[in-house]
């Protein structure tokens, strides 16, 4: 049954040719668990994490839950941009030695409105700062939640018959707004956020 619950999940983010070294079993899942939190279940919580390997490279898809507000969404509205910053890291699981870290990443994505062309954009700092257009919000929301294909590291840097780990939290970075602009917008007392961070262990 897990199997096939990983199958549909993959089958929804990974291009064919990634998704077939998936299902191959060339990655095998080993546990996904989210750190100890007494927060309620409204706050934002990094989900459906699926590591997968294309043939050169081991990759990163995931999403994030409950990370917007209506306050923060008035806010892009009213021309206050929103940065989540994504905290990534990959270890090679040692037995009676600490964890290797092989691979370490921080990057953010920003949304922002742009009135001139009446859309939203989205830039992701992880693909050299490309921008993403959307003309809706909805839109433009589902591109900064979800990571597609974030590349870890090299298959030539990970040994065969090892087991990974991988973890990953995020944060709002709250800007500052000028004195007067406060009154302006008063509902931008939304205070930042930050997930617990969630980690799943994969076989290579």
């Amino acid at each position: 049954m897990a199997s096939v619950l990983m199958t549909k999940r993959l089958s929804l983010y990974l291009p064919k040719a990634v998704l077939f070294f998936a299902i191959a079993c060339v990655v095998l899942p080993v546990g996904m668990a989210v750190l100890p939190n007494s927060a309620n279940a409204q706050e934002a919580v990094v989900k459906d994490m699926v590591v997968a390997n294309s043939d050169t490279k081991m990759l990163l898809y995931l999403m994030v839950d409950n990370a917007f507000t209506p306050q923060m969404e008035e806010g892009i509205k009213n021309g206050i941009p929103v940065t989540f910053t994504f905290y990534v890291e990959l270890l090679q699981k040692r037995q009676d030695w600490p964890d290797k870290q092989l691979a370490a990443f921080n990057f953010n994505h920003t949304l922002s409105y742009d009135n001139l062309k009446d859309e939203y954009q989205v830039k992701m700092m992880e693909k050299s700062g490309r921008i993403m257009a959307s003309k809706t919000l909805v839109e433009a929301r589902k591109i900064m939640i979800e990571i597609n294909g974030l590349e870890l590291a090299a298959l030539s840097s990970m040994p065969h018959g090892m087991t990974y780990l991988v973890r990953v939290k995020v944060t709002l970075v709250k800007r500052s707004l000028p004195l007067n602009f406060h009154y302006l917008v008063p509902f931008w007392g939304m205070g930042d956020f930050e997930t617990e961070y969630q980690q799943i262990e994969f076989k290579y």
